[in-house]
């Protein structure tokens, strides 16, 4: 399982639509099922007229997290997540992961711009 960022058309009064972004759940056979992750994106930045290419950077953002999380799920540290689900998640799991990238961000794998602008969507997110 992963989260994914999707990009898809919605249909508007009449004959117009517009493309927004959604974020997904990645099962083992490339299932993607909508998670109720998009609604962030929709309220906080769809709704509010941001541009597709905002709101893809804040998803991508966002998964990148929720991946980070999913990924270290049999930790000791994020084990209640398993059972509390999203609703679980913490701003101590924020915490570790902003530190993980800024380890990357010494290590020269991540630039301090990349690591600051993830900050603040994660921020945004828990706000």
């Amino acid at each position: 399982m992963r989260f994914v960022v999707k990009e898809f058309e919605v249909s508007l009064v009449g004959d117009h639509s517009e493309r927004t972004i959604a974020i997904g759940i990645e099962d083992e056979f490339g299932m993607v099922f909508p998670s109720p992750l998009t609604n962030f994106i929709k309220s906080e930045y769809y709704m509010k007229g941001k541009s597709l290419s905002s709101q893809k950077n804040v998803a991508y953002a966002i998964t990148r997290f929720f991946n980070y999380v999913y990924k270290n799920i049999s930790m000791p540290f994020y084990t209640s997540l398993k059972v509390k689900g999203l609703k679980g998640i913490k701003l101590e799991h924020a915490a570790a992961y902003i530190t993980e990238l800024s380890l990357q961000t010494r290590a020269k794998i991540k630039s301090s711009h990349y690591v600051k602008t993830d900050l603040d969507y994660i921020n945004n997110f828990f706000h």
